[in-house]
């Protein structure tokens, strides 16, 4: 079996590449076979929480055609479970790869020789991102407990079902402008379209692909990680956000973990150092620990196979 854990957030500074680094080494001491990606194109910076220097090739070598193999550009960390994929923020053109090289990177990075694969993608809406997190239904999204970064989280689920609906709707573009026009209106900050709204829409005109995508709402799972909590009072807004959720966007959202603030975090992220090798609170390793396990129960403890398409495209 493979996972494969797109990691996302709707805003930067929430502390995203912090979780996946650091959520690599708790799963590896589980015992799995782990690599974490850096496919933050044009600001990979993941190697400096793994403790590593930015001093290997990486996917800008196989992107570029200097290598042929993802495998051959993985290199070791500080645990011998947990390899490392060294992103590229050298090259500009990199954040907007097109569909065929998106594809590719893909099929790669399912190959790679690892039981869970972390994918570590850029903070915000950038197709490269949507792209990576509507291939799998195991992604996380990491936000911080404040009302400007859960709401940046709904946007960001809001652009995923439209750059689903790109896919769906690809060859009626008159209507997909149609959608796009009303869907993102808001009143207040409040959008005044919701999906059943949409979904209404494309029935009229597609039926069987309305179908699929209600269906595909409905099975769609939202893993949420809330990050720099300083109290559990800080999320008794939670309720209010699923419902939102569900009314507005027909999504499932679920609180997978909840990692409190701790100020020796900053200390360990400037001599580059693992959290989980640097003296940071119990509480938050213990945040850490739970995660990976909840992944590993979820996923390992069962016999579902956990499969990753290759067939949804931007377009």
């Amino acid at each position: 079996m493979k996972l494969i854990i797109p990691i996302a957030s709707g805003k930067g500074g929430v502390g995203k590449s912090v979780i996946t680094a650091n959520l690599g080494f708790s799963l590896a001491k589980l015992g799995h076979q782990v690599i974490v990606a850096d496919l933050d194109f044009g600001g990979a910076n993941l190697h400096n929480y793994l403790g590593l220097k930015n001093n290997n090739p990486g996917l800008g070598e196989f992107l570029r055609d200097r290598s042929d193999s993802l495998t051959n550009l993985i290199v070791p960390t500080l645990h011998p479970n947990l390899q490392f994929l060294l992103g590229e923020g050298a090259t500009p053109f990199m954040a907007d790869l097109n569909v065929m090289a998106r594809r590719r990177l893909l099929v790669e990075l399912y190959q790679l020789p690892a039981e869970i694969i972390l994918l570590d993608l850029s903070a915000g809406c950038n197709a490269l991102t949507l792209d990576f997190f509507n291939t799998s239904q195991t992604g996380l999204l990491i936000t911080r407990p404040e009302s400007p970064s859960v709401m940046n989280l709904l946007e960001f689920l809001r652009q995923t079902i439209y750059h689903r609906l790109l896919h769906y709707l690809s060859k009626d573009r008159n209507l997909l402008n149609q959608i796009g026009n009303f869907l993102f209106q808001t009143i207040n900050s409040v959008p005044v379209v919701t999906m059943r709204d949409v979904l209404q829409l494309i029935s009229a005109h597609h039926p069987k692909i309305a179908k699929r995508l209600q269906e595909d709402l409905e099975a769609r799972q939202v893993r949420v990680v809330f990050n720099q909590v300083e109290q559990q009072e800080d999320l008794g807004f939670w309720l209010q956000v699923q419902a939102l959720a569900r009314d507005q966007l027909s999504c499932s959202l679920e609180s997978w973990a909840q990692c409190p603030t701790d100020p020796s975090v900053s200390a360990a992220l400037k001599v580059q150092t693992p959290l989980v090798q640097q003296g940071v609170s119990k509480q938050l390793l213990c945040s850490l620990r739970q995660l990976a396990k909840r992944i590993q129960n979820y996923w390992f403890g069962s016999t579902s196979k956990i499969g990753i398409s290759t067939d949804h495209q931007d377009h």
